[in-house]
Protein backbone atom coordinates (compact mmCIF):
# COMPACT_ATOMS: atom_id res chain seq x y z
CA UNK A 1 0.00 0.00 0.00
CA UNK A 2 1.17 3.71 -0.94
CA UNK A 3 0.16 6.36 1.70
CA UNK A 4 0.52 10.41 1.91
CA UNK A 5 -0.81 12.37 4.38
CA UNK A 6 -4.29 12.28 2.50
CA UNK A 7 -4.24 9.26 -0.13
CA UNK A 8 -3.83 6.09 0.09
CA UNK A 9 -3.96 3.29 -2.56
CA UNK A 10 -2.36 -0.46 -3.65
CA UNK A 11 0.08 -1.15 -6.01
CA UNK A 12 0.06 -5.30 -6.76
CA UNK A 13 3.25 -6.47 -7.77
CA UNK A 14 6.55 -4.72 -7.31
CA UNK A 15 7.04 -1.09 -8.18
CA UNK A 16 10.02 1.29 -7.17
CA UNK A 17 8.76 5.21 -6.24
CA UNK A 18 9.93 8.38 -7.15
CA UNK A 19 9.12 11.61 -5.09
CA UNK A 20 9.34 14.06 -7.49
CA UNK A 21 8.69 17.16 -5.04
CA UNK A 22 11.49 19.98 -4.48
CA UNK A 23 14.20 21.54 -5.59
CA UNK A 24 16.23 19.56 -8.64
CA UNK A 25 18.94 18.74 -6.33
CA UNK A 26 17.01 16.73 -3.63
CA UNK A 27 15.30 15.59 -6.55
CA UNK A 28 18.70 14.45 -8.34
CA UNK A 29 19.73 12.94 -5.28
CA UNK A 30 16.62 10.67 -4.67
CA UNK A 31 17.47 9.00 -8.14
CA UNK A 32 20.81 8.53 -8.05
CA UNK A 33 20.07 7.03 -4.51
CA UNK A 34 17.39 4.84 -6.44
CA UNK A 35 19.60 4.08 -9.07
CA UNK A 36 21.88 2.77 -6.49
CA UNK A 37 19.34 0.89 -4.10
CA UNK A 38 18.02 -0.96 -7.33
CA UNK A 39 20.97 -1.88 -8.95
CA UNK A 40 24.04 -1.53 -6.56
CA UNK A 41 27.60 -0.30 -6.31
CA UNK A 42 29.68 -2.51 -8.42
CA UNK A 43 32.14 -1.14 -10.33
CA UNK A 44 30.76 -2.73 -13.72
CA UNK A 45 27.52 -1.87 -13.51
CA UNK A 46 28.47 2.32 -13.93
CA UNK A 47 27.57 2.62 -17.35
CA UNK A 48 23.83 1.13 -16.32
CA UNK A 49 23.37 3.02 -13.76
CA UNK A 50 24.43 6.31 -15.07
CA UNK A 51 21.76 5.32 -17.85
CA UNK A 52 19.20 4.27 -15.47
CA UNK A 53 19.86 7.87 -13.67
CA UNK A 54 19.45 9.88 -17.08
CA UNK A 55 16.30 8.07 -17.65
CA UNK A 56 15.25 8.72 -14.28
CA UNK A 57 15.72 12.20 -14.40
CA UNK A 58 14.06 12.35 -17.54
CA UNK A 59 10.80 10.85 -16.57
CA UNK A 60 10.91 12.90 -13.15
CA UNK A 61 11.35 16.28 -14.99
CA UNK A 62 8.25 15.23 -17.51
CA UNK A 63 6.19 14.11 -14.29
CA UNK A 64 7.08 17.65 -12.33
CA UNK A 65 5.79 19.55 -15.76
CA UNK A 66 2.51 18.14 -14.91
CA UNK A 67 2.97 18.78 -11.42
CA UNK A 68 2.94 15.25 -10.64
CA UNK A 69 4.02 14.28 -6.53
CA UNK A 70 5.14 10.32 -7.24
CA UNK A 71 6.45 8.75 -9.86
CA UNK A 72 6.19 4.93 -9.43
CA UNK A 73 7.66 2.67 -11.65
CA UNK A 74 6.41 -1.12 -12.12
CA UNK A 75 8.96 -3.94 -11.93
CA UNK A 76 7.09 -6.96 -11.72
CA UNK A 77 3.09 -8.09 -11.37
CA UNK A 78 4.30 -11.36 -9.82
CA UNK A 79 7.28 -12.77 -8.52
CA UNK A 80 9.18 -13.68 -12.29
CA UNK A 81 6.50 -11.69 -14.13
CA UNK A 82 8.11 -8.45 -15.62
CA UNK A 83 6.07 -5.19 -16.13
CA UNK A 84 6.49 -2.18 -18.04
CA UNK A 85 4.48 0.63 -16.95
CA UNK A 86 4.55 3.66 -15.23
CA UNK A 87 2.14 5.10 -12.88
CA UNK A 88 2.55 8.99 -11.97
CA UNK A 89 0.16 10.61 -9.23
CA UNK A 90 -0.18 14.92 -9.66
CA UNK A 91 -2.39 17.18 -8.11
CA UNK A 92 -3.16 19.71 -11.23
CA UNK A 93 -3.24 23.15 -10.40
CA UNK A 94 -6.98 23.47 -11.35
CA UNK A 95 -10.29 23.48 -9.39
CA UNK A 96 -13.48 22.46 -10.82
CA UNK A 97 -15.81 25.09 -11.33
CA UNK A 98 -18.31 23.20 -8.93
CA UNK A 99 -18.69 20.52 -6.34
CA UNK A 100 -19.87 17.03 -8.29
CA UNK A 101 -21.67 13.96 -7.19
CA UNK A 102 -21.76 12.01 -9.82
CA UNK A 103 -19.00 10.62 -12.14
CA UNK A 104 -21.44 11.73 -14.79
CA UNK A 105 -20.71 15.28 -13.68
CA UNK A 106 -17.24 15.30 -13.83
CA UNK A 107 -17.50 13.11 -17.11
CA UNK A 108 -19.24 15.95 -19.01
CA UNK A 109 -16.86 18.52 -17.33
CA UNK A 110 -13.28 16.75 -19.13
CA UNK A 111 -15.33 15.99 -22.28
CA UNK A 112 -12.08 18.12 -23.60
CA UNK A 113 -9.59 15.96 -22.56
CA UNK A 114 -7.44 14.11 -25.48
CA UNK A 115 -8.23 10.75 -25.84
CA UNK A 116 -11.45 8.41 -25.58
CA UNK A 117 -14.54 9.94 -24.33
CA UNK A 118 -14.04 10.00 -20.95
CA UNK A 119 -16.57 7.08 -18.93
CA UNK A 120 -17.16 7.17 -15.38
CA UNK A 121 -15.36 4.49 -12.99
CA UNK A 122 -17.64 2.78 -10.69
CA UNK A 123 -15.64 3.37 -7.27
CA UNK A 124 -17.17 3.26 -3.60
CA UNK A 125 -16.57 6.15 -1.95
CA UNK A 126 -15.34 8.28 -4.81
CA UNK A 127 -16.34 10.40 -8.29
CA UNK A 128 -13.78 8.75 -10.95
CA UNK A 129 -13.93 9.60 -14.43
CA UNK A 130 -11.17 7.71 -16.92
CA UNK A 131 -10.16 9.13 -20.24
CA UNK A 132 -7.91 6.65 -22.51
CA UNK A 133 -5.23 7.23 -25.32
CA UNK A 134 -4.01 4.56 -27.43
CA UNK A 135 -1.18 5.80 -30.04
CA UNK A 136 -1.20 3.35 -32.26
CA UNK A 137 1.74 3.13 -35.02
CA UNK A 138 1.70 -0.17 -36.88
CA UNK A 139 -0.38 -3.19 -38.12
CA UNK A 140 0.80 -6.75 -37.10
CA UNK A 141 0.21 -9.92 -39.70
CA UNK A 142 -3.55 -9.57 -40.20
CA UNK A 143 -3.73 -5.65 -40.39
CA UNK A 144 -4.80 -4.68 -36.82
CA UNK A 145 -3.60 -1.72 -35.32
CA UNK A 146 -1.12 -2.35 -33.04
CA UNK A 147 -1.13 -0.13 -29.87
CA UNK A 148 2.51 1.15 -29.19
CA UNK A 149 1.52 2.91 -26.09
CA UNK A 150 -1.87 3.33 -23.67
CA UNK A 151 -2.02 6.16 -21.49
CA UNK A 152 -4.78 5.68 -18.73
CA UNK A 153 -5.51 9.08 -16.64
CA UNK A 154 -8.09 8.73 -14.04
CA UNK A 155 -9.68 12.33 -12.47
CA UNK A 156 -10.70 11.60 -9.09
CA UNK A 157 -12.29 14.39 -6.88
CA UNK A 158 -10.69 15.46 -3.53
CA UNK A 159 -13.96 14.58 -1.46
CA UNK A 160 -16.07 18.43 -0.34
CA UNK A 161 -13.68 20.21 -2.63
CA UNK A 162 -13.46 20.97 -6.37
CA UNK A 163 -9.71 19.89 -6.54
CA UNK A 164 -8.45 16.76 -8.54
CA UNK A 165 -6.43 14.14 -8.10
CA UNK A 166 -4.77 12.56 -11.25
CA UNK A 167 -3.39 9.31 -11.66
CA UNK A 168 -1.96 8.51 -15.16
CA UNK A 169 -0.98 4.87 -15.51
CA UNK A 170 1.31 4.13 -18.86
CA UNK A 171 2.60 1.26 -20.77
CA UNK A 172 4.15 0.27 -24.12
CA UNK A 173 3.63 -3.17 -24.32
CA UNK A 174 0.58 -3.53 -26.73
CA UNK A 175 -0.06 -7.15 -26.30
CA UNK A 176 -1.44 -6.94 -23.00
CA UNK A 177 -3.83 -3.89 -23.59
CA UNK A 178 -6.54 -5.44 -22.27
CA UNK A 179 -4.96 -6.95 -19.03
CA UNK A 180 -3.46 -3.36 -18.21
CA UNK A 181 -6.75 -2.09 -18.23
CA UNK A 182 -7.67 -4.55 -15.98
CA UNK A 183 -4.72 -4.10 -13.71
CA UNK A 184 -5.37 -0.03 -13.83
CA UNK A 185 -8.89 0.03 -12.93
CA UNK A 186 -8.30 -2.21 -10.13
CA UNK A 187 -5.50 -0.22 -8.65
CA UNK A 188 -7.92 3.26 -9.16
CA UNK A 189 -10.57 1.51 -7.14
CA UNK A 190 -8.31 1.18 -4.79
CA UNK A 191 -7.90 4.85 -4.12
CA UNK A 192 -8.78 6.07 -0.60
CA UNK A 193 -8.92 9.80 -0.59
CA UNK A 194 -9.21 11.96 2.56
CA UNK A 195 -11.89 14.75 2.67
CA UNK A 196 -10.34 18.20 1.94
Amino acid sequence: MTVTEDLRFVLPGQWLSLDVRGPDEVVAKRVHDLAERTLGKRDDLAQVRRSVREALLEAAAQARIIKADYLHLAQSIMDGIPLSATLTVSRPGISLPVLVSRAEELQALLALVPGDEPTAVDHPELVVVRSVDRIESSEDSNGAAVVQRLTANYWIQVPNTGRLVVFSFSSSMPNLDDELMLLFEAIASSVHLRAG
